[in-house]
């Protein structure tokens, strides 16, 4: 994996007031140490678990914990040994990042349980389809990196009263980065997700869509409940070629069932990502969705629509002081029960139009859409004359700051942090406009750093003489005429397909026809037919790429957001430090 060196990247050891009460070592000889002391050290996670009560904190040392069952941190080890609800059992990492779990999460129960954990600055790499279905955990500061090809990354999943914060999703493989399944009182606050492809990679002739976060009651069980405050979609992509991921939504309500209700998504951006911005969509019907202070906003990935719904909503859905900006269609509901109702929002620049459908509008800012409608009492003038420069805030000297309803504003307002750090949905705080500013963003070198280190994939269909590829090949190298290639990391012998991870930057973007496919070291073997799909998103794209910004900067996420309506950012918030 390439070395990547960001100004500014510290990774911090944990140095609170607390000591911990027992430590785990993957470098340990083995695992008959008490677990009391580094140097004693358990040498497998779930051994230092299985000596906790409630109030205990344990401390992984950094390293990477390898795919062991002892390092799965599964329901029968939390349920045995749970926190309560004034002492959770926290595991923490050494080092904010310095931790790697390539083991499964799978705190996965058929009715929730309340298990009380808290994980702080841990990282997961792996190919597992992690599942949450559990009552009272937070995960603070956290990585979700890579998923498997035929599942998701990570799964929130029947489960009620968890915090996910400062945490982010990214990598290849999952059909969904994040999801939130049939929840109820679950919060995601300052995540930041991006869509690296990976469902199916065009082996299982995967035709749903890939999504990168939803929120997605099902089977009549409505969500209850379900809030994103402050986070961040960005330069998505999609692999699977098919028509539906032209409009797969990035922030998405989805929902099969009936009466879903009290989904909640305030203080959100969501810039260059493929696919719609935020979408409302399924076979079932919403009820009581609220969009506020949210931005949409355009890039070469492109997006299908800002603020896109194609589902019955038995109550209007409310879309107050949002963006959507230089994108195919700002606001669109397809279905013909139910509005989306826009206020004092921005609709501009955006190519087929700026409202259409069933859609309401009202002290809206609409110019420059290629059609559609704005709705009563709009202003038809230049936002980017009259207050908009960036799509966090309105600039002090624009109309916009005062021509909304009752002389408000017109635009998003992203720039505080909505709830109290810590709290779950429900205590005091969980969802105020704290004083604490957003920017920059939190631990923005650490996922600046793990997104830039995530490797292309590249798919080759063969034929020929074909000798089926096993187990054992998964990690060897491919060998194209001779030369290795890549590090094997999935194929499939119905469909004669085998997936390769490249170098960064690699000149490897294609197989040739007929070239001579081997395994080094291994079985599998055959002939390339065709072009190879090509290289599907190396991480280093968008904020992560090489370089500095149009203002000489190095890029940062904080200014790659603020920047994306071609402004530079401000002499505020350190964003020029």
């Amino acid at each position: 994996m390439p070395q990547i060196n960001i100004p500014g990247l510290q990774c911090a050891p944990n140095t609170g007031a607390a000591t911990p009460d027992f430590f785990v070592d993957p470098a340990a000889a083995n695992d008959s140490g008490d677990g009391l002391t580094a140097g004693t050290a358990k040498k497998y996670i779930n051994s230092a678990l299985a000596l906790t009560s409630a109030g205990s904190l344990v401390q992984l040392q950094d390293g990477t914990y390898p795919d062991h069952t002892d390092n799965t941190i599964d329901d029968d080890i939390v349920v045995a040994n749970p926190g309560t609800s004034g002492s959770y059992v926290k595991v923490q990492a050494q080092t904010d990042g310095g931790v790697i779990i390539q083991a499964d999460l799978g705190i996965a129960f058929q009715t929730p349980g309340n298990v009380y954990y808290e994980f702080h600055g841990l990282k997961w790499k792996s190919k597992y389809d992690t599942g949450l279905a559990s009552a009272y955990i937070k995960f603070l500061r956290c990585a979700f990196d890579g998923g498997p090809t035929n599942g998701n990354v990570d799964n929130s999943t029947a489960s009620s009263y968890q915090l996910f914060e400062d945490c982010w999703f990214y990598g290849t493989g999952g059909r969904i980065n994040f999801l939130m399944y049939n929840v109820s009182n679950v919060i995601a606050r300052r995540c930041v997700m991006r869509h690296d492809g990976g469902w199916g990679w065009g082996i299982n002739a995967k035709t749903e869509p890939e999504l990168t976060c939803t929120i997605y009651p099902n089977d009549g069980n409505p969500n209850a409940n379900a809030m994103m405050q402050n986070c961040i979609i960005v330069d998505s992509s999609t692999y699977s070629p098919t028509s539906m991921n032209e409009w797969a939504p990035n922030f998405t309500n989805n929902t099969h069932g009936a009466g879903a209700s009290n989904s909640f998504t305030k203080g959100c951006i969501c810039f260059n990502s493929k696919g719609t911005a935020f979408g409302i969509e399924g076979s079932g019907s919403f009820a009581l969705i609220n969009y506020s202070d949210n931005a949409a906003i355009g890039g070469s990935n492109g997006y299908w629509g800002g603020f896109i719904a194609n589902i019955p909503l038995t109550v209007d859905a409310q879309l107050d002081n949002c963006l959507a900006y230089g994108i195919d269609s700002g606001g669109r509901q397809y279905n013909a029960t139910g509005d989306l109702a826009f206020k004092n929002s921005i609709i501009t620049d955006n190519a087929t139009q700026g409202l259409g459908g069933n859609t309401t509008g009202d002290y809206n800012s609409c110019w420059n859409n290629g059609g559609g409608s704005c709705g009563t009492n709009a202003q038809t003038y230049d936002p980017e004359l009259n207050g908009l420069k960036y799509p966090t805030r309105i600039e002090a000297a624009g109309s916009l700051l005062t021509d909304g309803e009752g002389g408000g504003q017109i635009g998003p307002t992203i720039i505080k942090r909505r709830g109290v750090s810590g709290t779950l949905y429900g205590d005091a705080g969980y969802d105020t406009l704290t004083d604490d500013d957003l920017w920059p963003f939190p631990n923005e070198a650490r996922i600046k750093a793990d997104f830039g280190s995530v490797l292309p994939w590249l798919v080759i269909f063969l034929d020929g003489t074909y000798v089926n590829f096993v187990s054992g090949d998964m990690g060897k190298q491919l060998t194209d005429d001779g030369a290795d290639v890549g590090e094997i990391v999935d194929y499939d012998n119905t469909q004669k397909v085998v997936v390769i991870e490249v170098a960064q930057d690699t000149a490897v973007t294609a197989i040739a026809d007929n070239s001579v496919i081997a395994v080094n070291g291994g079985t599998g073997s055959a002939t390339a037919f065709g072009a190879s799909a090509g290289a599907a998103y190396g991480g280093n794209r968008g904020f992560c790429a090489s370089g500095n910004d149009a203002y000489g900067r190095v890029n940062t996420l904080s200014r790659y957001i603020w920047q994306s309506l071609g402004y530079e950012v401000p002499d505020e918030y350190n964003l020029r430090d």
